[in-house]
This record gives C-alpha cells, sequence and structure tokens, in this order.
C-alpha cells in the first residue's frame, strides 16, 4: 500500500512534468509559427 502510493506520486509528477514539457513544445511551435507568417 505503501509504496503504491509512492510511484502514484511519483506518476502525477512525471504527467505534470510531461504536461508543461508538452505546453512548452506548442508554445514554441505557436511562435514559429508566428514568426512564418
Amino acid at each position: 500500500m505503501e509504496t503504491n502510493k509512492c510511484t502514484s506520486s511519483s506518476l502525477s509528477q512525471r504527467d505534470r512534468v510531461r504536461k508543461l514539457v508538452f505546453r512548452l513544445r506548442g508554445y514554441r511551435f505557436f511562435q514559429a509559427k508566428k514568426f512564418w507568417y
């Protein structure tokens, strides 16, 4: 049970980081698009 909680917490943290990276990548892509237009 304790280990399961730890893994779930680490998973949520990883998901948060992934979301942040995805947002950053999307923002960069948007910037490039704006630059091209």
